[in-house]
Parts: structure tokens; C-alpha cells; sequence
């Protein structure tokens, strides 16, 4: 297996050279989203179109819209969906996510967004563009979110720890409400290092839960198992 590609179970994923590759952040936040009963579907900046293709493994009936702001991205997504079992399912749109309004609200919003907001920049323009807020802030992300969503649209986003609490903040001033949320740690006895959360317009008293990826001699967990082994081929 080429460095370029990245192998799961049903699909595979070309990574191409333009910044973009696979991380656990997206495998984690497309196999946890809640997609039951979803038959919209979207996927707000793509990168490889692998949380986009995840979901449309995951539920048999969505339609998925996955956009993704860089050409170079956009056409390799394009590629990798193709290439995917589902990709009659699947439309990747290249265009700014501020600039797009569907033709009615998706039932589930995905999201593993731009992040670093405080760190230095890397002198790859591309890894910029995915990894730091330099391109759709927090702000503009709740916006979208709020304008796009019903009051049954679920707004799924995986999120650094340490930005959770001023991410929760925007949101709650704009009307979305946190509904479901686990913490995320990489390994037993070390802090937590990300939050899976989902969004919504109305006010429900969700789950929260944690989950942990390694115990502490680094042997992935059972929970963690659960919850990627119809994806990762090592489980």
C-alpha cells in the first residue's frame, strides 16, 4: 500500500499531496455521529471525502453533500467517493460552505473543522487551510450551522479540548444547544484530548459519556474497538 493511500475495510482512501490526510479526529467523528433515520446528509469540508464516504457506509438511504473549499481537495474527494461503493450517493461540491444553501435543511450535519486557532502557522499554504482557523472561524461555522439547520438537524463536531467550552459558548449565543457529547482520551490516565459533540436547536438533556482509545500499556480499548472495527482493517 502506497504512503498516498490509506486502506478500511470496504474503501480506500487516496490522500493525494495537497495537505489533506487521514487522522483519527475523522474516522472518530464519522463512526460516532448519530445518522439514524437520516436521509440528508452533510459534510462540511471534506478533505478526502472519508467522513462523507463513512457516513454513506453507515446508512443505506442518504443522500450526502460534502463540501470542500480547495480544488485540489475537492477533485481528489471527488475521486475517492467515486471510487467507494456508495458514491452515487455522494456529491462533492467545490465552494465556500459560506456561500451554500441547500435546497432544504440536511438531517445531520458533519464536521471536523479547522482547529490551532492560537498556534504557528506551517509554511504549506494547503496544511493552513486544513488545519487552522485561518479560513471559516468558530463564529462563521455556528453561523452556517444555525442558517442551514432545522429544528431536527443535528450538528456533529469533533473539537480540541481545550476550544470545546468557547466553541459551546458561540454556539449556545447563536441558538444551537449542546445534546450529546464524549470526551475523548487518547490513553487511561492522560487528560482529555478531544470532544465529539452534536448540536441542535432544541433544548434536550443528551448522553454524556467518555471514551478512551489505548489502556495504559497502549493496546486499543474495547470501547474504542466497538466503535471503528467496521472501518480500520487492523480490528
Amino acid at each position: 500500500m502506497s504512503e498516498l493511500e490509506f486502506k478500511f475495510k470496504k474503501f480506500s482512501i487516496s490522500q493525494g499531496q495537497h495537505g489533506m490526510k487521514v487522522g483519527t479526529d475523522g474516522v472518530l467523528l464519522g463512526a460516532w455521529a448519530d445518522l439514524t433515520g437520516c436521509k440528508t446528509i452533510l459534510d462540511i469540508g471534506t478533505g478526502t471525502g472519508i467522513i462523507a464516504i463513512m457516513a454513506a457506509q453507515r446508512n443505506a438511504e442518504a443522500m450526502i453533500t460534502a463540501i470542500e473549499i480547495m480544488p485540489e481537495a475537492a477533485h481528489q474527494a471527488m475521486a475517492n467517493t467515486e471510487a467507494s461503493p456508495w458514491g452515487r450517493r455522494i456529491n462533492v461540491l467545490c465552494t465556500d460552505v459560506r456561500e451554500y444553501s441547500p435546497a432544504s435543511s440536511p438531517d445531520a450535519i458533519l464536521c471536523n473543522p479547522p482547529y490551532f486557532q492560537r498556534s504557528l502557522t506551517s509554511p504549506d499554504k494547503n496544511r493552513n487551510l486544513s488545519r487552522h482557523d485561518c479560513s471559516l472561524s468558530f463564529e462563521e461555522l455556528v453561523n452556517c450551522a444555525v442558517r442551514m439547520s432545522s429544528d431536527l438537524t443535528r450538528f456533529n463536531i469533533i473539537l480540541p479540548f481545550v476550544s470545546f467550552g468557547t466553541f459551546t459558548g458561540i454556539a449556545a449565543e447563536s441558538g444551537l444547544h449542546l445534546q450529546r457529547m464524549t470526551q475523548v482520551f487518547t490513553r487511561q490516565g492522560k487528560p482529555a484530548k478531544r470532544v465529539l459533540a452534536s448540536f441542535g436547536k432544541r433544548h434536550i438533556d443528551g448522553e454524556q459519556d467518555t471514551l478512551t482509545l489505548e489502556d495504559n500499556q497502549g493496546k486499543a480499548t474495547a470501547e474504542y474497538v466497538r466503535l471503528v472495527k467496521d472501518f480500520y482493517l487492523k480490528f
